[in-house]
């Protein structure tokens, strides 16, 4: 299989196929994928052992497989549907048309959703707070807070080695408030473990924070992404404040352990 011209083919839509970008990018080499053509238009089904991905292994330990179907024909999407495996498969997917196919279907169950966010960065309009530090160099005590949004010590490491930089908020010695952004994939940079300490919450900490996380973005030329767990109405409402706006509503769906029916 050609990943390169998958990886062009996925990059044509650079946003809405960042999810199977990021994971072929890292995991090319343990999955499985089938590319339809036909004319110029196509489709890929991406399967990944659930095993490899860390995130995936803990959040869907009985499934065996995540599965994701992209392509800019609607017919060659449904196609690829009957390619899927049998056995407990967590489909994941954006498309509007898969995503009512799967409701109507017994045995599949709808177990997660997640939000995206991004912003045309040449409209906004950002300057430095001083109040807002920022740092390279992942420290003890903010590395303690970023791992209360379920981040591993491995991983960020992995992202700080690979240009990942944070930004947060000191009152009294100790910092309160934080965010930090690493590369997902390609221009696309994630802003991410955004955490601010309960007992100085709702005094606009994390906007901050977030603010000066997006100026750096923008100086660098990147894209933002923002990722919100579908009922995280604090984060959510964080994100409209700043002018960021929807792109993508990726729900993951379970399906059982037969092969499920057809998708009409």
């Amino acid at each position: 299989m050609d990943i390169e011209k998958i990886k062009g083919l996925l990059e044509a839509d650079l946003l809405r196929n960042i999810v199977t970008l990021k994971m072929i990018n890292n995991y090319s080499s343990s999955m499985t994928l089938k590319l339809l053509e036909k004319n110029q238009k196509w489709a890929l089904l991406s399967l990944l052992p659930t095993e490899v991905s860390e995130w995936d292994r803990k959040t869907y330990q009985t499934a065996k497989l995540i599965a994701l179907i992209d392509g800019n024909d609607l017919g060659l999407r449904r196609r690829l549907w009957h390619e899927i495996p049998k056995g407990e498969i967590v489909f994941k997917t954006g498309d509007l048309d898969l995503k009512e196919r799967l409701k109507r279907i017994p045995g599949v169950s709808k177990v997660d959703s997640f939000v995206s966010f991004t912003r045309d960065m040449s409209s906004l309009i950002a300057s430095k707070d001083v109040e807002v530090m920022q740092s390279d160099q992942l420290t003890p005590q903010v590395e303690e807070l970023i791992k209360e949004n379920g981040y591993e010590s491995e991983e960020l490491a992995r992202h700080f080695a690979n240009g990942a930089k944070w930004f947060g908020i000191r009152i009294d010695d100790r910092i309160v408030s934080v965010c930090f952004v690493f590369q997902n994939y390609g221009p696309v940079w994630e802003i991410a473990g955004v955490y601010t300490i309960p007992l100085f919450r709702k005094l606009g900490l994390a906007k901050k924070v977030v603010l000066a996380s997006l100026y750096h973005l923008q100086s660098r030329g990147f894209i933002p992404r923002y990722q919100v767990r579908w009922n995280n109405g604090p984060s959510m409402q964080l994100a409209l404040s700043i002018g960021l706006e929807e792109f993508l509503r990726f729900d993951h769906f379970l399906i059982g352990k037969e092969k499920p029916g057809r998708a009409t």
